[in-house]
């Protein structure tokens, strides 16, 4: 719904606000702002209910607010000064008057002038007509458009272009000979800029940075975007010189931002994804490289933790973007923007897409984890490709072919007593394994995922591992928990919270939207995090009461206890560390270094904690006693009993890039 203020027009569909006929700049929290009061109006809001809406319970200063408002009386007011629709309300706060709904038939461009006598009177002789020409426009519309059945496309001739050891990554380009890529050797080291001639390649930049993306500028240049290392994921854009490998500041980015880039070089402008923060959805910006200009395109739906607008594609003709929005609940939305970021079309996705590529002024080639896709904007029609793991962000060549980056890996269920020795617990089977959960008994149970989907596996020491059915077709798992007493697993997977229990699933919490992460506490209640009014907040379930009761602390992203001293540990989404609360106490900070994105990487048993930090796995007493540090090796581990660790390790990681041909089918 639209919304009319005065002179102005609040447009919801491209999220943009119109006067006079023209577009207004606005800032993307301005108009959210402008928003929510279209959807209060007449009624005083405080400005702690702004902040909480709003500003989604960010810290903002009242001056904060205040500074909004005046920037919103700019647009809105025909004299700021003396506010006509946006009022003061004393000791108070705000409110909107004079909003009006539009709905289709009283938008503006639905509104058409009376007719004349003299065609009225046309109207009349052609009545007859009138009756029977809508039957015939009809026929003739069903043989025009009837649909014809689209054509058939296939994915062939794959090669290999690149045969290093290690990971080659977001292959660009440039004319026949030169292929430019990232590249590594070694998980552990940093991500640097290759050139390819030939079958030779060689490194360009060689440093200490983590390279994330670039873009081709002209012959001698590139733009791209670095991060310090994986763990402190300071963001910066900069310069290269590509026959030197030298580098010059760009343009700051915050921590862990800015993940792809895309240059116009009609244009000159730089497109670029980015958050303020590691707790906020992607938008994506524009920096224009000769004036320096810079503008927010694009306002991302801003709750819980869906990433915004976090994969995007710049049109051939360098006019139009479309972008993926990821929201919560495994919605996709994709967007087609103009050059302003103005929306011209919208369109659900049921996929998952890892990648995308402009192929065509109407396709797009969209990836997944076990899938290349082609999809139609004219239709929305989607065409299988491929069905098989490992492909993700095509490119074009020259010669009409496509550029990819191919993928294979393996990973293992490890485990490791304290002194480093390997444990023989359990096959070390191959195969692509993770979130593993240690039962009492030592009875596994993890995740394994291949091109056919995701399944769940329980394996006893010294025994095969078995399947274990799921409650629905499982696209992503975010924690696994055994109970207490090994006879019940919680399984959080699809954004839904589900019970194993008597070999049979149940959902729990039906009424609670997105649960993110789930396990049993230390007395066999339910402990998990789930999104409130857009806040990741902690919930308690006794067995058999009817519903989830809130635990205080005012964020919270995984969770575990309580301890023999009553206290719960947690992780909160938007700041690194992890806390620990109790009732009648105020939250404290136990781990000051604990990454804010490590919220599966710590593990709560008797009075110890065991958390990865610092490039290491450490066993901290909740007492006396210094940290052990265990092991450098390893994701997701959980402590078995008194004799080591289980962990998920990647024992193999190849990528290449790749050449093939999109044919039609004949």
């Amino acid at each position: 719904m639209d919304y009319q203020i005065g002179a102005v027009r609040l447009c919801q569909r491209s999220a943009q606000l119109e006067k006079d006929g023209q577009w207004l700049h606005c800032e993307p929290k301005i108009y959210a702002l402008l928003l929510y009061f279209c959807q209060q109006p007449d009624r005083a809001i405080s400005r702690q209910e702004l902040i909480d809406q709003v500003w989604q319970g960010r810290i903002v200063s009242d001056a904060a607010v205040n500074r909004a408002v005046a920037e919103l009386r700019k647009l809105l007011e025909p004299e700021p000064k003396q506010p006509v629709y946006l009022r003061t309300v004393s000791k108070l706060g705000y409110q909107m008057t004079g909003v009006t709904p539009l709905t289709d038939s009283m938008s503006p461009e639905a509104e058409l002038p009376a007719p004349k006598p003299s065609q009225q009177r046309s109207r009349v002789r052609w009545g007859l007509w009138g009756a029977v020409l809508p039957g015939l426009a009809l026929l003739l519309a069903l043989i025009l458009l009837w649909p014809a059945k689209p054509p058939q496309y296939q994915l062939s001739d794959a090669e290999p272009l690149t045969r290093l050891a290690g990971e080659s990554y977001k292959a660009l380009a440039q004319g026949p000979q030169k292929l430019w890529f990232l590249h590594r050797a070694e998980p552990q080291e940093p991500l640097q800029l290759w050139l390819q001639q030939g079958t030779v390649a060689k490194a360009v930049t060689a440093d200490s940075f983590l390279y994330l993306d670039f873009a081709l500028i002209d012959e001698d240049t590139a733009v791209a975007v670095r991060w310090s290392n994986a763990e402190q994921r300071q963001c910066e854009l900069v310069w290269l010189d590509l026959n030197t490998g030298q580098s010059q500041p760009l343009s700051p980015c915050p921590q862990a931002s800015a993940n792809q880039l895309a240059y116009a070089a009609s244009s000159g402008w730089l497109y670029f994804n980015e958050r303020p923060d590691i707790s906020a959805p992607y938008a994506l910006h524009a920096l224009h490289l000769a004036s320096g200009q810079r503008r927010q395109l694009t306002q991302p739906l801003a709750a819980g933790n869906g990433s915004g607008h976090y994969l995007f594609a710049l049109s051939a003709a360098e006019d139009q973007l479309v972008l993926l929005e990821y929201q919560d609940g495994q919605q996709v939305l994709l967007k087609r923007l103009d050059a302003e970021g103005r929306v011209l079309q919208q369109l659900p996705l049921a996929l998952m897409p890892t990648s995308v590529l402009w192929l065509q002024p109407e396709q797009l080639l969209l990836t997944t984890a076990q899938a290349v896709y082609l999809l139609s904007l004219t239709d929305g029609h989607l065409q299988l490709l491929k069905q098989e793991a490992g492909w993700s962000r095509f490119g074009l060549l020259e010669s009409g072919k496509l550029l990819a980056e191919r993928f294979d890996y393996l990973s293992q269920i490890e485990s490791h007593s304290f002194n480093g020795q390997q444990l023989a617990l359990y096959p070390q089977s191959a195969g692509r394994f993770s979130s593993p959960a240690v039962s009492p008994d030592g009875t596994l149970a993890f995740v394994a995922a291949n091109s056919q989907g995701t399944q769940l596996f329980r394996q006893k020491q010294g025994m095969a591992a078995e399947p274990l059915p799921v409650p629905e077709p499982l696209q992503f798992v975010s924690a696994l928990s055994w109970s207490p007493d090994g006879k019940a697993m919680l399984l959080a997977a699809n954004d839904t919270l589900f019970l194993w229990q008597q070999q049979s699933w149940q959902q729990l919490v039906k009424d609670s939207s997105v649960v993110h992460y789930a396990a049993f506490a230390t007395d066999g209640a339910v402990l998990f995090s789930a999104l409130q009014q857009g806040i990741w907040r902690l919930f308690r379930l006794e067995p058999g009461a009817a519903g989830p009761e809130l635990l205080p602390p005012a964020e919270g992203y995984s969770v575990q206890g309580p301890d023999q001293q009553g206290f719960y540990y947690y992780t909160a989404f938007s700041k690194p560390g992890l806390f620990r609360w109790r009732p009648g106490q105020s939250a404290g900070l136990v781990l000051e270094d604990f990454p804010v994105h490590g919220w599966q990487n710590w593990q709560l048993q008797g009075q110890q904690l065991l958390a990865q930090y610092n490039g290491s796995w450490w066993l901290q007493p909740l007492g006396q006693g210094e940290p052990q540090r265990l092991t450098t090796e390893g994701r997701q581990c959980r402590l078995l009993a008194e004799q080591g660790l289980v962990c998920a390790r990647n024992s193999h990681q190849q990528r290449q890039i790749w050449s093939l041909k999109l044919q039609p089918v004949e």
